[in-house]
């Protein structure tokens, strides 16, 4: 796999684990806000069941007699350019894709999250403005979307404040959304968008499952895109948030110790469910490097 960090910058300024800034907006957030519950299901959106991992020595694509529902077509040069984005949990997750396609060396992955943003803050980071450039730039078969952590904040929109959680907050975000998904259709991009983790604080993570359910309605309308829970590696047998899991059938942290961020045995857990998805519904040879199992809760 080859690699290129866009937000390197950012990265090299504050270290691999130094998130303080992002850390304490997702904090205050959790402060200053009410949220709303909307259950969600948990389970993944336009997906289809594991089918034959049947391939070619020469081959990206993997070869079956069931074609993948999102099968993905390489470049001319025989490689599959993924672009990643999100926030400081998105910087987690492409570390954690950087490691697990390390064997995978026809994708080309780009990692472009950018700690602290959302939709919810375009004054900070404006995600489409950026977002146009880098399929521009890029041109890639895939985009990866992990967001939305940092969104749990009130908007004025066309002057009326809209609350989180309230109608007016949740068709706006949908907005937000669905400009995202248009951007990437026009380049010609697949998406595949990873649900936001349950959080330890219970009100944020009650927000967190509320921005979930406002997503996946609007992927549902987007026959280029997909939706992936984080659930099965974040949440327990009740489908309440983690700190710990059997891995391996060692008892692991798998979260950060605020709550909120992501480790590096998560990460990897996670990007390992991507893997899956990549060979599953998109149709890639792709198989984690460094294979991880959830033994027991």
């Amino acid at each position: 796999m080859t690699l290129r960090r866009e937000s390197q910058a950012f990265m090299n300024g504050f270290g691999r684990r130094a998130r303080s800034l992002g850390t304490a907006i997702s904090i205050a957030i959790v402060g200053l806000f009410v949220f709303s519950f909307i259950p969600g299901s948990g389970s993944r959106s336009n997906a289809a069941a594991p089918q034959s991992s049947s391939t070619s020595s020469t081959s990206l694509v993997a070869t079956s007699t069931t074609v993948a529902p999102h099968q993905l077509v390489a470049s001319p040069r025989g490689a599959v350019t993924i672009v990643e984005i999100g926030d400081s949990l998105g910087i987690d997750l492409g570390w954690g894709l950087g490691v697990q396609l390390a064997k995978s060396p026809q994708v080309h992955l780009i990692q472009a999250a950018v700690g602290s943003t959302g939709l919810s803050n375009p004054w900070y980071y404006n995600w489409p403005a950026h977002l146009t450039s880098l399929l521009a730039a890029n041109h890639p078969q895939l985009l990866i979307v992990f967001l939305g952590a940092n969104d749990q904040q009130n908007f004025f929109v066309h002057g009326q404040f809209c609350q989180v959680g309230t109608p007016c907050w949740k068709a706006e975000y949908a907005r937000r959304v669905d400009a995202i998904l248009v951007l990437a259709h026009r380049a010609g991009t697949k998406v595949l968008w990873m649900g936001e983790p349950a959080m330890q604080n219970p009100a944020f993570s009650q927000g967190v499952t509320m921005i979930n359910s406002v997503v996946r309605r609007e992927l549902d309308k987007a026959p280029w895109a997909t939706y992936l829970s984080s659930d099965a590696v974040f949440t327990g047998p009740r489908g309440n948030f983690r700190m710990q899991a059997i891995v391996n059938h060692v008892a692991t942290d798998i979260r950060a110790p605020d709550g909120i961020h992501i480790n590096l045995t998560g990460e990897n857990l996670l990007a390992q469910e991507i893997v899956i998805d990549l060979r599953t519904t998109y149709g890639l040879k792709t198989y984690a490097a460094e294979p991880l199992t959830i033994t027991a809760p």
